[in-house]
């Protein structure tokens, strides 16, 4: 299989203390320990360590608005972090699927009133992947990160994934791998020590899919509406 990939900053450690502690693997049931600093990343991350996190694409200089670009098996994707004009494309691949038709809005207006609260927020990053063209392109995926810092397990912070949507012709591209591969880096490079996620239980081959990466059904997930 084809696989090229090319760092990018959204994906890149930053401000990492000196023999700060650092997961091999993070799923929802272990945390292996190892001491990670800049000189144990390939040089062209090592060069990223100590930028800052840009809160917005806006606020980033020209090199971080270049999208994370990578191709497999002949298909060449484009990872960003979405912008305004990108919310009725991610809001498209959420309805595009048998629960979202059930419970997503016609009307745009809420869609983007929680856009700007995202990415008002350093704590989330919204993504969007597009085919061949970076602006122009089909969009074909989509997910929802969020940095959660909290008390328990020693102060830990968790990687939570939300939202997460690849087009049903990309599935089995490798693009879903590809992308929590991105995910997973982006979430030790800011400190969290345990990715989480929950998924519908109508989601079968979803579930098999987090199993393969590692991913554990280690808690009962609760929701009441509000």
């Amino acid at each position: 299989m084809t696989r090229e990939i090319m760092p990018h900053p959204l994906f890149t450690p930053v401000n990492l203390p000196t023999g700060h502690t650092l997961p091999n693997r993070i799923t929802t049931a272990t945390v292996e320990e190892s001491t990670a600093t800049s000189a144990s990343f390939p040089t062209p991350l090592r060069r990223m360590v100590g930028r800052p996190y840009a809160r917005s694409m806006t606020t980033m200089d020209d090199h971080d608005t270049d999208p994370d670009t990578f191709t497999l098996n002949g298909r060449t994707f484009h990872l960003s972090r979405a912008r305004d004009v990108d919310v009725a494309d991610i809001v498209a691949l959420l309805t595009d699927d048998p629960l979202g038709r059930t419970r997503e809005s016609s009307s745009l207006t809420p869609y983007m009133d929680a856009f700007r609260r995202i990415d008002a927020d350093p704590n989330h990053l919204l993504l969007i992947v597009r085919e061949n063209s970076p602006t122009s392109g089909p969009a074909v995926a989509t997910m929802q990160l969020t940095l959660l810092p909290g008390l328990s397990r020693g102060g830990a912070t968790r990687l939570q994934v939300e939202a997460v949507r690849v087009a049903a012709g990309t599935r089995g591209s490798g693009l879903g791998s590809a992308l929590f591969d991105r995910v997973h880096a982006y979430g030790r490079s800011r400190g969290a020590t345990l990715a989480q996620l929950t998924s519908d239980v109508t989601r079968t081959d979803a579930h098999r899919f987090y199993e393969r990466l590692g991913y554990t059904a280690s808690h009962q997930g609760f929701k009441l509406p509000l």
